[in-house]
């Protein structure tokens, strides 16, 4: 019951955070077992019982003890921390601050949260919400500035404490907190670096901070910054023009798209407006923008759907498909700028989508290949001939001979454009495989569990299992493709990706991404240049035939499954929550109509905390709608701007809900559409 209980507090957080005079044992000095077994502060609930700790009792700050929070192992997987005060507590001043120390470190994407609510009469007035992402070697102070939507006194408060994600964070993460306490005064804050990012051109970094900045003109030495782990200087520093809260160094030599980016400071002389200094940090991530808005870029494409994708393939430049959850069939006619649900008369999952044509395109199922002859109008399934086999792979040879690679290491096939497949072939052991690739109709590859590697020269007929030797391990193997005849890769869990350069005769081994690091498919556009896709957004390109292995900017937190090139300019990757990836020119006259009907679309300022305007430029009377996006695909906000005149337009974006990140601004009207990307910094 107790963990159940914890979990209710979490749902109503928006509805009871905090404030305080004296947060109740704050310091953290009492602790006490619980009903469970478990050692936490009095006063505080926390996951702990007689088998699992994540909150501990250490040295405190000035006292004798402190909490840490830990990422900590929970039957299949590390999940963040949470520490939360048993109920509200009593206030009666109108607090204007919450102060705390901490210490800790961070892995990856994972930070810590604090969250302080004030209410009136159990009616919730004003709040504070934190969020801490990065490295604290030492004790360092924190002071959140309490923001009120009244002008009432509070007379109750409620804290909550978390290290997110909650579930699937990465093992290393911990914070240390202690001496939480309300303050009075002018609830002036210490500067914090929230975001950090370049511009298009790769000749400045932009650095979002939590409070407006005073002019650091001449202070740029104070700042350093790194590339793939080079030291890179700064020749100025300056306010953005028309946002206090962003710093713009100016690089002494342009970065280029792809590369790891970082920037430092050192404790100096820049403060913030109300002349609090800004404290140290060391290698904050800088998100790499370089080509963003220009051709041969990666742009995070709406999709207008939420399910996972699992699946894209493209028969020409500009038709293609994509299978994903629930039987989920998008179509795009334009490049894969705009994608329309086509519906298919099925409830499974679609693993695995080939087109042949811009009207021929299949979708594996589970014991079913759905094929339409028709551009999705119409659709039949045809039966694989088992139905405890399901499809993951497809693949087509010519527009009559296709493959299929299922479960149960099993292959089947048609020789009439699926129209009915053959009794499944195989390798006879239980693992599933989970991909495949033909070179021709007689040779191929299938991948899957527990270091499945087979090839097959005779068409599926028979397959031959690679034998590791010692070099065995159960590890996934989730995507394959050669770049020619005689060299293939394949990716597998823990960033690990396996190579042949002899026709599968030998696979080697390398590790391109970490161990948390699912790597889920691999296509290479040509024998020099390839791209890998896998959890997390991750993304890596080779443009030397697989010897090095570069990892792209992460436009996006979800899971990609799947990539695929129509040409060395134009390709898409695919993933979870209805994530689409485009790689290619950001528009052109052919495929982005609106390129023409809307000009001139600016956004100012640029980063923005919550308001900023959008300027564009009709070119005839419409109609004209916005869409705010996230850069996961989702929609976040609709606006109907209504029916407009030829002309310039203004119009007032207030987006006060919105976190700090990337958004995505999509004008839109009956012939087409133009995007514009906005950083929102808090």
């Amino acid at each position: 019951m107790k963990k159940i209980y914890i979990f209710s507090i979490l749902f109503f957080l928006p509805y009871v955070l905090l404030n305080a005079q004296n947060v109740p044992n704050g310091g953290f000095e009492d602790w006490e077992y619980n009903d469970e077994g478990g050692l936490e502060p009095v006063g505080w609930v926390t996951l702990n019982d007689d088998e699992y700790t994540d909150v501990f009792q250490v040295e405190g700050h000035d006292g004798q003890y402190a909490a840490k929070m830990s990422v900590e192992w929970v039957v299949d997987q590390y999940d963040g921390a949470m520490l939360f005060l048993e109920d509200n507590f009593s206030v009666s001043e109108r607090f204007t601050a919450l102060s705390f120390f901490l210490q800790g470190e961070t892995v990856a994407t994972d930070y810590l949260s604090v969250n302080i609510g004030l209410f009136k009469d159990g009616l919730y007035i004003g709040h504070a919400i934190g969020h801490y992402d990065q490295n604290y070697p030492s004790w360092t102070e924190i002071s959140m500035e309490i923001t009120y939507d009244t002008d009432e006194i509070p007379d109750s408060a409620f804290i909550g404490i978390q290290i997110y994600p909650l579930t699937q964070a990465n093992y290393g993460t911990y914070y240390i907190i202690d001496d939480l306490n309300l303050n009075m005064g002018s609830g002036s804050s210490d500067p914090e670096l929230l975001v950090a990012y370049t511009n298009v051109e790769g000749t400045v970094f932009e650095l979002g901070f939590s409070e407006p900045m005073t002019d650091p003109a001449g202070m740029h030495n104070q700042f350093s910054g790194k590339r793939n782990g080079n030291i890179i200087g700064f020749t100025s520093a300056a306010l953005n023009p028309g946002d206090d809260y962003i710093i713009v160094l100016t690089l002494a030599e342009p970065v280029l798209a792809g590369e790891e980016l970082k920037v430092s400071y050192t404790a100096g002389t820049v403060t913030s407006q109300e002349g609090e200094p800004l404290e140290s940090f060391t290698d904050h991530a800088v998100l790499n923008l370089v080509g963003g808005s220009g051709p041969g870029s990666w742009q995070v494409i709406p999709s207008g759907v939420s399910e996972d994708l699992f699946s894209v393939h493209f028969a020409n430049n500009t038709t293609g498909y994509i299978g994903g959850a629930m039987a989920k069939c998008l179509k795009s006619t334009n490049e894969g700028f705009n994608w329309t649900t086509v519906p298919v008369p099925s409830y499974a999952d679609f693993r695995a989508v080939y087109a042949t044509s811009s009207n021929d395109v299949y979708l594996g199922a589970w014991d079913t290949v759905y094929a339409s002859h028709n551009a999705g109008t119409g659709w039949t399934g045809a039966y694989t001939n088992s139905f405890t086999l399901g499809v993951r792979g497809l693949q087509f040879t010519s527009p009559f001979n296709g493959y299929a690679f299922m479960t149960f290491s099993s292959m089947t096939k048609t020789t009439n454009a699926g129209s009915s497949w053959s009794e499944p072939t195989g390798c006879g052991v239980i693992e599933d495989f989970y991909d495949g690739y033909m070179l021709d109709d007689n040779t191929g590859y299938g991948v899957g569990d527990c270091g499945l590697i087979a090839k097959t020269t005779d068409g599926g007929a028979t397959f031959n299992l690679y034998d590791w030797g010692l070099e065995w391990s159960c590890i996934q193997i989730w995507g394959v493709h050669f770049a020619s005849a005689l060299n293939g890769f394949a990716t597998a869990d823990s960033g690990v990706v396996f190579r042949t350069t002899d026709g599968g005769n030998h696979w080697s081994r390398s590790v391109i991404a970490g161990p948390e690091d699912l790597l889920s498919d691999v296509f290479f556009v040509n024998p020099a240049k390839g791209y890998i896709v896998g959890n997390n957004g991750k993304m890596f390109m080779t443009t030397n035939g697989g010897d090095t292995w570069i990892q792209e900017p992460s436009l996006t937190s979800n899971d990609l499954h799947s990539v695929f090139f129509i040409s060395e300019n134009l390709g898409w990757a695919v993933g979870n929550n209805g994530t689409i990836l485009r790689f290619g020119e950001a528009s052109n006259s052919v495929t982005d109509p609106a390129q023409a009907i809307i000009d001139d679309v600016i956004i100012y300022p640029n980063p923005f905390s919550s308001k900023a305007s959008i300027e564009f430029n009709l070119a005839e009377k419409m109609e004209v709608n916005l869409e705010i996006f996230d850069l996961s695909g989702r929609i976040i906000r609709s606006i109907s701007a209504g029916t407009l005149g030829k002309g310039i337009h203004h119009l007032e974006l207030d987006l006060p809900e919105l976190e700090s990140g990337i958004y995505i601004c999509r004008i839109s009207h009956s012939q087409g559409y133009t995007n514009r990307q906005f950083v929102i910094c808090k």
